[in-house]
């Protein structure tokens, strides 16, 4: 069965790719360098109305994509990692030009890698069964068998946190928070959300234990 963090796609949801929901998702992950770049090169207003036009278009995809039956598997991986891509860009350029503490960066980017790689895992564990010897292959193995990407609800809030810190911060370089104090509490915030958001992926580790324990040397008896 699939792990907890993915569902067996609905019958109805759609394998092409190119459909306008998900090109609105990569748009929002080819943004996130420049953002990066933005804060960097501390040009705060820019990036603060990049982020803006993120945020609405994190908001497009998923409306357009429900409202218009136009959902796809593709469309389950891209959003999710969308997000990652966004606050991983945003948390590790703020940190560097030390506008927010690095150890949350750190806390924040550690969360999100653990995360893509368990469901990389995930994905493998779903389709080592088929015959495949290449990436197409995967792809086709997939289609044929879809499951896609489940957030738990810690997730969800969690990203929203951590945008909206994304969004204080900017603002506050720019001069126009109102306390400087509320950020930190955002801050705090952030962290706790974080450490609960990776708690709530707790149940998935027995099974990736279970799994890689083929891969892993026995002892030999005495």
């Amino acid at each position: 069965p699939p792990l907890p963090l993915l569902a067996a796609a609905p019958s109805n949801r759609r394998h092409d790719s190119l459909s306008l929901p998900n090109l609105i998702t990569g748009s929002r992950i080819a943004l996130s360098p420049l953002l990066a770049w933005l804060v960097l090169h501390e040009h705060y207003g820019a990036a603060l109305a990049g982020c803006t036009v993120a945020a609405a278009t994190d908001a497009a995809d998923g409306i357009i994509a429900r409202h218009w039956q136009m959902e796809t598997v593709l469309g389950s991986y891209l959003d999710p990692l969308a997000d990652k891509v966004f606050v991983g860009s945003m948390y590790t350029s703020l940190a560097v030009v030390g506008a927010i503490d690095a150890r949350l960066a750190a806390l924040v980017v550690a969360r999100d890698l653990a995360l893509v790689a368990g469901t990389g895992f995930a994905l493998w564990q779903h389709t080592r069964g088929a015959d495949v010897s290449s990436t197409s292959d995967v792809v086709r193995a997939l289609a044929r068998q879809p499951i896609r990407v489940r957030p738990t609800m810690a997730s969800k809030v969690n990203t929203g946190v951590q945008v909206t810190l994304v969004g204080a911060t900017l603002m506050d370089a720019l001069g126009c928070w109102p306390a400087g104090s509320s950020k930190d509490v955002l801050s705090v915030a952030v962290a706790i959300c974080t450490c609960a958001s990776m708690a709530s992926y707790l149940p998935t580790l027995p099974m990736l234990r279970g799994s890689l324990s083929a891969f892993l040397p026995t002892k030999p008896p005495r």
